[in-house]
């Protein structure tokens, strides 16, 4: 059984590159002979941080939009803690959106 996950991100190579590669050190992103497999998709981030936050991006209290991606993954659901919890250990955003869904073996 799998899971395909989906993350918010800064729209930065290197901090793209840093979830990828955590997410893949954790077990996910592997497709037969290759690694490191994932989909981005650029769009605009949103939010309005409160008087108590401490963005990476934006100021408290005001309302912040920036270019963001989704990067989509698929991992063993034996693994999914461990790559969520490596997602957030690399990832500089305060609060970390990392949605799973399970798939479903069609074949």
């Amino acid at each position: 059984m799998k899971y395909k996950f989906y993350i918010f991100a800064p729209e930065d190579e290197k901090i793209i590159d840093m979830i990828i590669k955590a997410a893949s050190r954790a077990g996910a992103g592997i497709m037969g002979e290759y690694s490191q497999c994932a989909f981005i998709q650029k769009g605009q981030g949103r939010w309005k941080p409160g008087n108590n936050a401490h963005p990476f991006i934006g100021k408290a209290g005001k309302l912040s939009k920036v270019n963001e991606v989704k990067i989509e993954m698929e991992c063993p659901v034996r693994v999914a803690k461990n790559v969520a919890k490596a997602i957030r250990e690399v990832h500089p955003y305060e609060e970390v959106v990392i949605d799973f869904i399970k798939l479903e073996d069609v074949i």
